[in-house]
């Protein structure tokens, strides 16, 4: 019995806890997993595949047909002993021009699908990169809360100490407990908001949404090096969105290729072998389809070409909204990069200083209570306006990888 009650309890302390930490999760990490996990990066990739593989059968001919035939057999007997037996083999040819233009469409849209294969990669990234910051931006303010309480606290117990010594009013504890019990709201819901922020952090990089994760306290990434010129020859030569533009509108003029060359004849061969009573004879025919209805060739190449300068114009709206993103991107990183560093040299320090400024003041009876909530006040908005703002620098960060096409802006 005492070994039965032994080997139990072995096994329920061999179970893991679910209230075990969370698992500190580095940005470099996240982006791989994402990269490596996300659904949309392994559809697009097969999407990417599965036009590969067709661009040799597009440039290929229909199969060929091959016929057997058995004639003039007596009646009632079988059709396979007759006196006359022969097999024939056709196959009907586009003209070249056709299947050239043919499969250079299948290649354009091939090279679409894998430029957008590589969006998808760069997309995925983006998108791990902001659920990142959101995870570190709510972890922060919640353990910036935390420490907001206990000072609340503090004030808390100044005010109750010095209304106990007729010093101070009931209004002012009663107001120190107020601003307290506003602080433990404001928690809870940041509470909720880690919850919602992990949640879309896994998903983001293709996990469930229940996997347990937190995210180092440590700054996050730096502001890129490169400058506006620079960022704009990379866009503009590495961006998938607009190369995908180029190669569809590159499809269309081949397609249009495709269709005018509709107006020329397609060509039909066929080789035919006899037997006949004991001779054998031979036969070759070459054919030629002839473009008679001249309108529907004329329709249909028309209709490739305004599909043409559709996809002419597609490219060049792209290439401007590209660009019109990087700019915007670009002035939102420099502009969250020069906040993010000004709260951290100067603003909250100024916060911290005139805080310990009106504590002190209070504690001598030279301010009043509200002046040193407005001081609280000041320090804790500084705080997590800072987070938010290493939090905005990522997001920039992140619109600028998908203005540029890369994963990691240079």
């Amino acid at each position: 019995m005492f070994q039965l009650i032994v080997a139990v309890l072995s096994l329920v302390t061999a179970v893991p806890s679910r209230a075990e930490a969370p698992a500190a999760l580095t940005l470099p990490a996240a982006l791989e997993a994402a990269r490596r996990d996300a659904p949309s990066v392994r559809a697009a990739a097969m999407h990417r595949e599965a036009e590969r593989v067709l661009v040799r059968s597009e440039a290929t001919p229909d199969k060929p047909v091959l016929e057997l035939e058995r004639e003039r057999g007596p009646v009632g007997s079988s059709a396979l002993n007759g006196p006359e037996k022969s097999w024939s083999v056709s196959q009907q040819l586009p003209f070249p021009t056709t299947l050239f233009y043919r499969g250079r469409a299948a290649a354009r849209e091939a090279d679409a699908a894998a430029a957008m294969s590589r969006r998808a990669v760069i997309e995925a990234t983006a998108r791990a990169r902001e659920a990142y910051a959101g995870l570190y931006e709510a972890e922060r303010s919640l353990a910036l809360l935390d420490e907001i309480v206990e000072l609340l606290r503090r004030f808390a117990r100044v005010a109750e100490s010095k209304y106990a010594a007729g010093k101070g009013t009931q209004a002012d504890a009663m107001k120190a407990q107020l601003e307290l019990s506003r602080m433990l709201n404001e928690k809870a819901l940041a509470e909720a908001s880690v919850e919602s922020a992990r949640g879309a952090l896994n998903a983001a990089m293709g996990r469930e949404e229940d996997s347990a994760l937190s995210v180092p306290a440590a700054p996050l990434s730096p502001m890129p090096e490169a400058s506006w010129a620079e960022l704009r020859a990379i866009a503009l030569s590495e961006n998938p969105a607009l190369a995908a533009a180029g190669y569809e509108s590159e499809k269309a003029r081949a397609e249009l290729g495709m269709k005018r060359s509709e107006w020329l004849p397609d060509i039909s061969l066929r080789y035919r072998r006899r037997v006949e009573n004991g001779l054998r004879s031979h036969d070759a025919s070459l054919g030629f389809s002839v473009p008679l209805w001249f309108w529907k060739q004329a329709a249909t190449a028309s209709h490739a070409g305004y599909e043409a300068r559709y996809a002419e114009a597609v490219r060049d709206g792209e290439r401007l909204d590209t660009l019109a993103g990087l700019r915007a991107a670009y002035a939102f990183a420099r502009t969250e990069a020069r906040l993010r560093e000004a709260y951290r040299t100067t603003v909250i320090p100024q916060a911290e200083a005139a805080l310990r400024s009106a504590e002190a003041a209070y504690q001598a009876d030279r301010a009043s209570f509200l002046d040193l909530l407005d001081a609280g006040r000041s320090l804790v908005t500084a705080r997590l306006e800072s987070v938010r703002h290493e939090a905005d620098f990522e997001r920039a960060l992140a619109a600028l990888s998908r203005s540029v096409g890369r994963e990691t802006v240079p």
